[in-house]
């Protein structure tokens, strides 16, 4: 499994947009529960879906969703494994994001270079 995510310049791995326990900056190597709950939002306000770890099974699969990314700055793609509770993400743009209570972080795999 695959997640997209933002590195900080010291190297610290962020969470896109909803933090745990107040803060985006997740560890490596470690499992980490999302704060599992019903009835949020997308970006779009209008959807609703069951909160959890976003990931995609391939490779191609992020790269493909970082299409949906205006800034792609400081954006990794980071190796993982999930377990738990893991669903599909129901309204999803494209048919292929899974959600998890669970994920470990395990390596960078590809990263955002301007050059």
């Amino acid at each position: 499994m695959y997640k997209i995510m933002d590195v900080a310049p010291n190297g610290d791995l962020r969470t896109l947009f909803h933090g745990i326990n107040g803060s985006r900056v997740v560890p490596q190597n470690v499992d980490i529960k999302a704060n599992v709950k019903d009835g949020c939002r997308d970006g779009s306000g209008k959807r609703t879906y069951t909160s959890g770890w976003h990931t995609v099974e391939t490779l191609d699969q992020a790269h493909d969703y970082l299409r949906f990314f205006w800034n792609l700055s400081n954006k990794v793609i980071v190796e993982c494994t999930i377990s738990g509770k893991t669903w599909k993400k129901a309204h999803s743009r494209v048919d292929y994001v899974w959600l998890s209570e669970f994920i470990n972080l395990g390596k960078i795999v590809w990263r955002y270079d301007v050059d």
